[in-house]
């Protein structure tokens, strides 16, 4: 329910600015299972959309699930409140 609400807050925001909003998505695998996270991101990763952050504690099961929907990514660690910005 609670991502339905957010997905619906997206459009709602998109279709009144004009701009697509960034779409964050706070421990997604907490509500869902690795499938259903892999159908979200193949439907968010549209024209349609922005840009999609994911926040997760396990950055290899994100990352294996963005690569099983063979989506273009970056990934940014934290670490002691730092953020690592990986070369291109």
């Amino acid at each position: 329910y609670l991502i339905a609400l957010k997905l619906a807050q997206f459009d709602f925001i998109k279709n009144h600015s004009k701009t697509n909003p960034i779409l964050l998505l706070d421990d997604i695998f907490d509500k869902l299972d690795e499938t259903r996270v892999a159908h979200l991101i193949s439907l968010v990763d549209k024209e349609n959309f922005g840009q999609l952050f994911i926040s997760d504690t396990h950055a290899e099961r994100t990352e294996e699930v963005i690569k099983k929907v063979h989506q273009s990514y970056r990934m940014f660690p934290l670490s002691n409140s730092m953020i690592s910005v990986p070369p291109w």
